[in-house]
């Protein structure tokens, strides 16, 4: 992950909302892509982010293999509590 990136992270137990958290804020239902998406700030104005929906504790994967392709800045990233 390129270390001039702004993660920012919801941390919880599995099934605590971490998902409903991203699904709220873009108003409609998150799922992890390939791509970045634009996440509207105000009417007309919005920032690319790239969003993983769903832990990498619950998916056992390594965050870096998935980011390690994404120009992104900011990473919108769930993360289990173990």
């Amino acid at each position: 992950m390129k270390s001039d990136r702004l993660l920012v992270g919801v941390l919880g137990n599995r099934n605590s909302g971490k998902s409903h958290t991203w699904n709220t804020l873009f108003g409609r239902t998150v799922r992890r892509g390939q791509q970045p998406r634009c996440l509207e700030l105000r009417s007309g104005k919005g920032v690319e982010v790239f969003v993983v929906s769903g832990s990498f504790e619950e998916r056992e994967e390594y965050a870096g293999d998935i980011l390690k392709n994404q120009d992104c800045r900011i990473v919108l990233c769930s993360m289990q509590i173990h």
